[in-house]
């Protein structure tokens, strides 16, 4: 069984998501000066998707500083999504619809449900091997969350669909990973806590446009009360044994200018509405 039935959907979010928030740091560099000030140095820092396990154990396998090989370069930094909760205080009406024309039959419409809201945890590692690294990345960071960053974010293109999606930072912890002697490689990790405040959507579903109205009017029982009042109405018994007194039926559209018509003659194409 399938939420969608057999409608197979993909929007590809969660992707969008996770670069979204790695390509805020993507471009993150640390500069180093000799005793004089003078800059003898810059260093872009490398970004991946990793735990701050991972970045550890790649440390630790090779603690000889003195070794040929290179266990890791540092500075660098690595994320991760660490949780995703259902957010009701920003929940929406669910039966809010988005709505567009097929690009291939103007006859049709492509119809989408209001979005979910799930607010995702991402953990933001920086490590480095000497703390004037470390505080050069973090000044470049912090000043631009006041508390949260917002950028729009083309969630769902087939629909024109965007969305503002806030970066909330939470927190921001270092640690100092030392352990052996004075030659073993030393690791600052500064942990940056964020939430993202995302959305979720259902599949697209494709309809025909609602082109005419249809409502029908019954003629109902008269009813006469105590006082000599009398009421017209339909008693429960009678509803679909009625006969049907008058059907009404509209067309709607739009006129030039834009305005809403029920007269077809005035109506245009939707194409022509300025």
């Amino acid at each position: 069984m399938s939420f969608a039935g057999d409608q197979f959907f993909k929007h590809d979010l969660m992707r969008r998501y996770v670069y979204y928030f790695g390509h805020l740091f993507d471009s993150m560099v640390v500069q180093r000066y000799d005793s004089a000030g003078t800059r003898i140095q810059s260093i872009q820092v490398p970004i991946a998707y990793s735990p701050k396990e991972k970045m550890l154990v790649r440390v630790r396998e090779e603690p000889d500083l003195d070794a040929g090989r290179v266990a890791m370069q540092l500075p660098r930094i690595g994320f991760e999504m660490t949780s995703m909760a259902y957010s009701a205080q920003r929940k929406l009406n669910t039966l809010n619809r988005y709505v567009k024309v097929v690009d291939t039959d103007e006859q049709k419409l492509n119809m989408q449900y209001q979005s979910i809201p799930y607010d995702l945890t991402f953990s933001l590692y920086i490590m480095v091997k000497n703390a004037y690294d470390g505080v050069q990345l973090l000044e470049q960071i912090v000043p631009f969350f006041t508390p949260d960053w917002t950028a729009t974010i083309n969630t769902i293109p087939s629909m024109d669909i965007t969305a503002d999606i806030p970066i909330t930072l939470q927190s921001v912890v270092t640690e100092d990973v030392y352990e052996g002697d004075f030659d073993t490689r030393r690791a600052l990790i500064w942990t940056l806590d964020f939430e993202m405040k995302a959305q979720f959507y259902g599949p697209v579903k494709t309809s025909d446009i609602i082109k005419k109205t249809i409502v029908d009017m019954y003629v109902p029982t008269l009813n006469t009360t105590a006082g000599g009042t009398s009421n017209t109405v339909i008693a429960d018994s009678e509803i679909g044994t009625t006969a049907r007194e008058h059907r009404l039926t509209t067309t709607p559209g739009l006129t030039a200018s834009g305005v809403a018509t029920a007269n077809s003659t005035r109506s245009v194409a939707y194409t022509t509405v300025k």
